[in-house]
């Protein structure tokens, strides 16, 4: 390997970005070795930018850490993102296991940034009949603060009204609802995290 091909290889920062990984992941490096089969000195030399790892070995580490392997390769990403109003447009409906909630849209707030932590949305919800506001789950927790509006949330067994400036914070994997309690759409901050 040249010189140049060596420095740009290191330039990608690939020992860092796994070590990263691995800690966000709250793995030690015994818990890595395990996952991928390689020494805990090898893996160790990687992280520390000792030894550049072949493709063989970057895919095991890859696969341990559930990212793609082009994480490792690409230039990191913008460690800012700034998304203008008129860059924020509506995503069509959102089908939860083929049901279609019908009673809100959403529009991601970080458009265009990958390897997301969290997911911030903008969301209005509209009035509809309490039979009609579909549950949903999915994995990670959830924060709900509400800008206008009033918001019904039905989570188990329990329902919680929402005034504007109220928020809310939830177990996301638990089945639940929201509807708007006012004929004028109640909109809000929602941020899914994993």
């Amino acid at each position: 390997m040249t010189q140049s091909v060596k420095e740009e290889v290191l330039a990608l920062n690939i020992g860092p970005k796994i070590k990263r990984l691995r800690k966000d992941r709250q793995f030690t490096l015994q818990d890595l070795s395990n996952k991928t089969g390689l020494s805990k000195p090898l893996l160790s030399q990687v992280e520390n930018g000792l030894v550049i790892p072949p493709l063989p070995t970057l895919l095991r580490i890859s696969n341990a850490l559930k990212v793609p392997l082009t994480h490792f390769i690409t230039d990191d990403e913008e460690r800012i993102l700034v998304v203008r109003r008129n860059e924020v447009n509506a995503a069509p409906k959102r089908f939860i296991e083929g049901r279609d909630p019908g009673n809100y849209h959403y529009s991601s707030l970080v458009k265009g940034k990958t390897n997301k932590k969290m997911e911030p949305l903008y969301v209005e919800f509209s009035q509809v009949a309490k039979s009609k506001a579909a549950p949903l789950s999915h994995h990670g927790d959830e924060f709900i603060h509400v800008l206008e509006g009033k918001l019904e949330v039905n989570y188990e067994d329990t329902v919680v009204v929402l005034d504007a400036g109220d928020s809310i914070y939830l177990d996301g994997r638990i089945p639940h609802s929201y509807r708007s309690l006012t004929k004028k759409r109640t909109r809000a901050l929602m941020v899914i995290a994993e």
